[in-house]
């Protein structure tokens, strides 16, 4: 996943599109974490977005997280969608909020990447096994909450069966709140192989624009400096 050694995804046709919509409990970025916030009133609307993607043939995918899946009401439309082929479900950990809690709950573990790997591992062990019991489907895409990849995430999504992350920002450094660091990796899909197997990234859009485009990935790190953004 972070490795820079990684093998492109060869596309044999147009380019692609993916829609992919994190799909998450309510609150608010300013205010500090908290495990209370669990509302998911917002999935109830999210049929006017369907109704624009039904319309032009796009099957998006829904990454839903913890507060989601435990909600009777946002787990049925998604589920039902879902059965219908009109979307895949796929996973997105947001820690604070899903179990078990033993993290204090900050900024810093708001990445689960810097979990332990036995703690991150639980809370998306437990995740996927809900996901799997709510909609009768083992999800096999990830993306972590936050964009909070960490040393062990790709060991993690190995063991339990994902094929697919989507959790890397080609060219950009979180570090300074605490996050991962993704300056250097592709901005194009690729392969990366954990302990034998081979699992496909789905790199963040991500580009540069104006005369210094072209000159983008060089000049960035450069200028936003080792802890900038």
């Amino acid at each position: 996943m972070f490795s820079r050694n990684n093998k492109p995804y060869s596309f044999d046709s147009k380019p692609i599109l993916t829609v992919v919509i994190d799909t998450e409990e309510e609150f608010d970025w300013a205010a500090p974490f908290d495990r209370d916030n669990r509302s998911v009133k917002n999935i109830g609307h999210q049929h006017l977005a369907q109704k624009i993607f039904k319309k032009y043939n796009i099957v998006p995918t829904y990454c839903i997280d913890y507060p989601v899946v435990e909600n009777d009401a946002a787990i049925g439309i998604l589920s039902e969608w879902a059965d219908k082929g009109e979307c895949i479900i796929g996973t997105h950990l947001h820690p604070w909020v899903s179990p078990p809690y033993e993290e204090e709950v900050n900024r810093f573990n708001s990445y689960a990447g810097n979990l332990s790997y036995e703690l991150e591992k639980d809370k998306l062990a437990t995740l996927t096994d809900f996901i799997e019991k709510r909609t009768g489907r083992r999800p096999a895409i990830f993306k972590a909450g936050r964009y909070g990849a960490g040393p062990n995430t790709a060991r993690i999504l190995k063991e339990l069966g994902y094929q697919v992350d989507l959790s890397v920002v080609a060219d950009t450094n979180f570090s300074q709140d605490g996050g991962p660091n993704f300056i250097g990796l592709p901005t194009q899909p690729y392969w990366f192989d954990v302990e034998g197997k081979r699992l496909l990234e789905l790199p963040n859009c991500r580009g540069y624009d104006g005369l210094l485009a072209k000159w983008g990935s060089f000049l960035y790190p450069k200028l936003a400096g080792a802890e900038g953004f």
